[in-house]
């Protein structure tokens, strides 16, 4: 799963904490326009950046030369608000958390800063972007601020915990709420679903309807109907839909497809395509879903027919039908003129479908198609090393990386990122140690990659070999690389390296900054003068 880099393992200061004066206003903070700006213009919604540009220039900020902008913590609750929930449903999240960040450590008494609701946003950032540690350091800072008395809270911290793997956890703080809403029910089955422990979905589902006597919604009923689909319970499935009948749920897209995909798995056609008929809205799924029933009964007249009908076809309906076909049925002249474009480029295609397998967790799938290949490339054999990799079977991933005759640059760090993000950080480095000795230069994301690796295990002996490396070899250090260095040594104890690795990077972009500050804020230098004197936190974002 990818993650996105942020401020790790962030000491956050509790909300009364004493702070270096940045303002001759009371009550007030000053942020520079730079750094405003930079977010802005990366939100998502137009109404939240006109919305800005007022504030910008009603607060006279636009025409002052010192570009500082002054907001009262009291006039401007709304507003911060609104930037710091629309950043976290932005394209890039992990704003909204440098975005917090910086309140904190400019103004920690600003209410804003324990605002549940804006604790809330900062949560549901950290649970996009997978940053289990600074969100755990966020559900702390609730506690202290008693934020976390709030229900939105409390489910921003169960979808912190069960997005982020930690089913346990979660469970632990849904069991212990005093009130819940569908939202909280939603987030926990959610957890599960998205760990494919299809019977604890549906064991919730029951306790959520039966005992505890909540209303599903859409949401929930999509991923139980789901549930009884791959656990092959047709009972349960059937009774969901009697439910959902009885009680008048309005059918959404989403749902009225999962329940198309259910009848067409017990293979009962006719209900689904009584489902089908009944839509007044289709999407691609909804058409390829009867396509691969038919398909894959041998009912192949109707699927060509169901096929050509299609208004957008993607290589998912391809498959469906060409597996279809590889039952035993010979095409006929017309379905061969249909299907002949798609085989122009037969390997991309194929490649297309391991990697569409891989991504629904499809591995039987994927050796299947893998096999059946009159031609295996260098792609074919890495994406099926990612797909072991991703369902933990290390050693296979590596014999299919053994097999790739011409191993370059982004072979070996396919592998070496495969192997970090699940935490086989040793075996990453040692595959570095065997990239550098059949020759292979390395570029900038192999060496992100390894310092990452040194950095999650306290390497730091590796981390300074690689760091001469890169200097031995002139190597151009990005705003990437130049925060890797920087988040190694922090978190392997030496922030005067981190410091002077900064202060040698000639470009600093917004990673670097915030890589540098979580150096100093994890080892409880928040007021350091390096960042108060010429370097403020506001120059966040420019070079």
């Amino acid at each position: 799963m990818t993650t996105t880099t942020i401020p790790a393992r962030l000491k956050i200061p509790p909300p009364q904490a004493q702070r270096t004066q940045t303002s001759n206003l009371p009550n007030s903070m000053t942020i520079s326009t730079n750094f405003l700006s930079h977010l802005i213009k990366r939100s998502a919604h137009q109404q939240l950046l006109h919305q800005s540009r007022a504030q910008f220039f009603k607060l006279g900020a636009i025409n002052d030369p010192r570009l500082p902008i002054f907001i009262s913590s009291k006039d401007h609750m709304t507003w911060w608000s609104s930037l710091i929930k629309d950043l976290s449903n932005s394209p890039k999240p992990e704003l909204c958390v440098l975005l917090y960040i910086a309140l904190m450590f400019h103004e920690p008494a600003l209410s804003i800063v324990t605002n549940p609701y804006a604790i809330a946003s900062v949560l549901k950032a950290c649970s996009r972007v997978l940053g289990l540690s600074e969100g755990t350091q966020f559900h702390g800072f609730a506690i202290k601020s008693n934020a976390i008395e709030n229900l939105y809270v409390v489910n921003a911290v169960i979808r912190l915990y069960a997005k982020c793997g930690e089913l346990m956890d979660a469970r632990c703080f849904f069991d212990k709420m005093p009130e819940r809403s569908v939202v909280s029910w939603n987030v926990i089955i959610m957890g599960y679903a998205e760990s494919g422990e299809w019977e604890e979905v549906k064991s919730l589902f029951r306790l959520m309807v039966e005992e505890c006597c909540f209303k599903p919604d859409a949401i929930t009923l999509v991923r139980m109907v789901t549930a009884c689909t791959r656990t092959e319970d047709c009972d349960s499935g059937k009774r969901v839909h009697e439910y959902i009948d009885e009680n008048g749920v309005v059918l959404s897209l989403h749902l009225r497809n999962a329940l198309m995909n259910m009848y067409v798995k017990f293979k009962e056609m006719g209900k689904a395509c009584q489902l089908f008929n009944l839509m007044s809205e289709r999407d691609v799924v909804s058409w390829t879903t009867l396509v691969s029933g038919y398909a894959g009964l041998g009912h192949l007249e109707i699927a060509v027919k169901l096929f050509d009908q299609m208004p957008n076809r993607n290589v998912v309906a391809w498959n469906a039908l060409i597996t279809g076909y590889a039952l035993g049925e010979k095409p006929d002249k017309a379905t061969i003129v249909n299907i002949l474009p798609a085989f122009v480029t037969a390997i991309d295609l194929s490649n297309s479908l391991m990697g569409m397998y891989f991504k629904f967790g499809r591995m039987d799938s994927a050796d299947l198609l893998f096999s059946k290949m009159p031609i295996k490339n260098e792609v074919s054999l890495t994406l099926m090393m990612v797909g072991y990799l991703q369902c933990g079977e290390k050693e296979i991933a590596i014999e299919f990386f053994n097999k790739i005759p011409c191993k370059d640059t982004a072979s070996w760090n396919a592998l070496m990122t495969g192997l970090s993000q699940c935490n086989y950080f040793n075996e990453a480095l040692r595959f570095f140690h065997d990239m550098l000795n059949a020759e292979i230069t390395p570029n900038g994301l192999n060496l992100v990659t390894v310092l990452s690796s040194c950095a999650k295990i306290g390497a730091l002996e590796p981390g300074i070999w690689i760091h001469a490396y890169i200097e031995r070899n002139h190597v151009r250090l990005t705003g990437h690389s130049a925060s890797s260095l920087v988040d190694m040594y922090a978190k392997c104890g030496r922030v005067d390296l981190s410091l002077k690795v900064f202060d040698t990077t000639s470009v600093k972009d917004l990673l670097t900054w915030s890589s540098m500050i979580s150096g100093f804020a994890m080892h409880g230098q928040i007021h350091t003068p390096q960042l108060r004197d010429g370097a403020r936190l506001g120059r966040l974002g420019t070079p």
